[in-house]
């Protein structure tokens, strides 16, 4: 995951740590580097050789399906979380509990990593893993994704509002849902200026219409309040919004 884009959710964003300092005589700092960690007051003390992620915060503009539409990263304050990408990858050498400062050693970075970047207490490599039969149902959303708008296929990652609080494991097998007339849903004007000889006077509603699984989503890893899944397989180009079904027993 190192130089990828990941979600973080508000508590993760909420507790993260700042580098704001080094015991190195220059601006960018890389593997081997030591750099001093600042933790929230009301943070869990980091154990001695845990590892941490290094992150910086990104607000980026996609162009979205219908014509004229962007979608901003702008993440209001009640945003459920925000993307951000992995620069690198840090390990706790000691924990000053007065202080709430930590020292650290650079193990791995994409980019030079600066004071001021922010940590966070997640992976910064997924692994695979087998699939696991979901012990509950429940429905959710993709929030986000590490790609451009209706670009999202098979072997990329997507973000889930939901998490373990949810029920959701990892290894669960997500299915995501779409109902509707998907013509329609993608007109950017009028029906009867489409070309159709018989435009229809009263369309049907989209809960009218069978639901249907276009893709499969396994987690790859969960947070509280959100879950990273990769695309197993898909029929169609997904975007986030996405409504993603967990079902019992499968």
């Amino acid at each position: 995951m190192i130089g990828e884009e990941v979600y973080l959710d508000r508590d993760a964003l909420a507790h993260a740590a700042r580098i704001v300092g080094s015991s190195e005589d220059h601006l960018m700092l890389a593997p081997s580097d030591e750099v001093y960690i600042k933790f929230k007051d009301d943070a869990a003390a980091p154990a001695s050789g845990k590892e941490l992620t290094v992150f910086l915060r990104q607000h980026k503009r996609e162009l979205a399906g219908r014509a004229g539409k962007f979608r901003i990263y702008s993440y209001p304050a009640n945003s459920p979380g925000e993307v951000v990408r992995v620069l690198g990858a840090l390990r706790v050498l000691t924990y000053d509990p007065k202080r709430h400062i930590a020292r650290a050693l650079v193990s791995e970075a994409f980019d030079p990593i600066e004071r001021g970047f922010e940590v966070a207490d997640v992976p910064h490599r997924l692994a695979a893993v087998p699939p696991k039969k979901n012990a509950q149902s429940a429905k959710m959303r993709i929030v986000a994704a590490t790609r451009a708008l209706s670009t999202l296929g098979s072997g990329q990652l997507v973000f889930l509002d939901k998490g373990s609080k949810h029920g959701v494991q990892v290894g669960n097998r997500l299915q995501v849902v779409r109902q509707g007339d998907s013509w329609r849903q993608n007109l950017t004007f009028r029906e009867d200026l489409s070309g159709a000889e018989r435009p229809d006077p009263a369309p049907l509603p989209t809960t009218a219409y069978p639901p249907e699984d276009v893709a499969e989503l396994r987690v790859l890893y969960v947070r509280p309040e959100s879950a990273t899944c990769l695309i197993t397989s898909t029929t169609v180009e997904l975007n986030p919004g996405e409504h993603v079904e967990m079902r019992a027993g499968y």
